[in-house]
């Protein structure tokens, strides 16, 4: 399965000399699970910061979930 989500906020601080939380916020992420059995799954993602001025420039998750 293919997930995708972006994350936009505005800026925390209208009136700062910092560009990390004077700017808004736009992040990408895309995804996909692998479903092994029914109760087994591998969930991989990637977020990439598309404005670089705001926050972290890319960020990874890779879970293995197990269910009951």
């Amino acid at each position: 399965m293919l997930k995708a989500q972006l994350y936009v906020h505005s800026a925390l601080y209208d009136q700062s000399r910092i560009t990390a939380v004077e700017g808004a916020a736009v992040q990408g992420g895309a995804g996909l699970t692998w479903e092994f059995s029914r109760t087994t799954a591998l969930d991989a993602a990637i977020i990439e910061d598309l404005n670089p001025e705001a926050s972290s420039d890319v960020s990874f998750n890779l879970s293995l979930r197990r269910g009951f």
